[in-house]
């Protein structure tokens, strides 16, 4: 919950059950309900976090995709970086006593890619920090499905996703790799660097079987050949990055310095927004989609 004018986070949850897992438990005919009362119970439950109740709520991402709630038609890049250009659905949606207006943002398409959610960071990014608003530069959007995002004076031009987080996550669970793999966070950083240097050197493909070959030849810890595995596929991913002009990194947690230490590696030049600023971003998005006066 946030306050509308300060935008303050007044309080906050976290749970698992998102679009993915609603869709696993649902039925067509029976999604939409199930959407509505999920998030009817959250909201409820935040209102007695804050101690306190909204008349408003935003939500995009993958509510508004086909396995979502309500399917929102995709705006299309290029496109102006402006709420106005994204399409937009209203729900009413009982909760307790009152009734809650609710906004689902659709999300943003090219010819062959497609983002749900991304857009509202983006939006909150260039909010934030009005000189990139002014810029050509890429934009680094890392996590499950990383984007690479082209923006020239507020436009979105065109944008590429790579599913470096997702990969990362099943290649632990792969017969020829799972065993030589630690399903722990500790990343070494010179393993990891390695693992850099590789995805470039050999690209994904064969890249991923030094993973196994290296660890037959010359065993190490199996921490430290998820770190080279998580390099890999991070080095591959920014290999693609065009080696001149503005890139800026809208990363938190543990990304942030793993991107940073990759792009440090291969000589990027690579400016990142603080983690802090990112965490915003969709906040002050958010807010620009309710009326002036609230």
């Amino acid at each position: 919950m946030v306050d509308a004018r300060s935008l303050e986070i007044l309080a906050e949850i976290k749970t698992d059950e998102g679009a993915a897992r609603i869709f696993q438990r649902s039925t067509p005919e029976t999604r939409a309900q199930d959407f509505a009362e999920t998030l009817a119970r959250r909201i409820e439950a935040i209102f007695q976090q804050a101690e306190c109740e909204a008349i408003s709520c935003i939500v995009s991402g993958m509510a508004s995709s086909a396995m979502g709630w309500l399917e929102v038609p995709y705006s299309v890049a290029p496109m102006p970086l402006e709420t106005a250009r994204l399409n937009t659905r209203k729900i009413v949606l009982p909760v307790g006593r009152l009734a809650v207006d609710v906004t689902i943002v659709s999300g943003v398409r090219t010819d062959d890619d497609v983002m749900r959610g991304e857009e509202c960071e983006l939006l909150g990014l260039l909010a934030l920090n009005p000189a990139l608003a002014s810029s050509d530069c890429w934009m680094i959007l890392p996590g499950t499905h990383s984007k690479h995002v082209w923006v020239v004076d507020r436009v979105l031009m065109t944008f590429v996703t790579s599913m470096t987080g997702e990969l990362f996550r099943h290649l632990h669970t792969l017969p020829t790799l799972k065993s030589l793999l630690s399903q722990g966070i500790e990343i070494s950083e010179p393993r990891f660097c390695e693992g850099v240097w590789a995805g470039k050197k050999f690209g994904l493909l064969a890249g991923l079987f030094k993973v196994r070959s290296r660890a037959l030849i010359s065993p190490s810890p199996l921490d430290h050949e998820s770190s080279f595995l998580s390099g890999l596929l991070i080095g591959s991913e920014l290999s693609t990055l065009p080696p001149h002009g503005a890139i800026y990194l809208a990363g938190s947690g543990s990304l942030h310095s793993l991107y940073l230490t990759g792009a440090r590696e291969l000589g990027l030049p690579l400016q990142a927004l603080s983690p802090e600023t990112v965490k915003k971003a969709i906040v002050h998005a958010h807010r620009m989609f309710l009326p002036q006066d609230q």
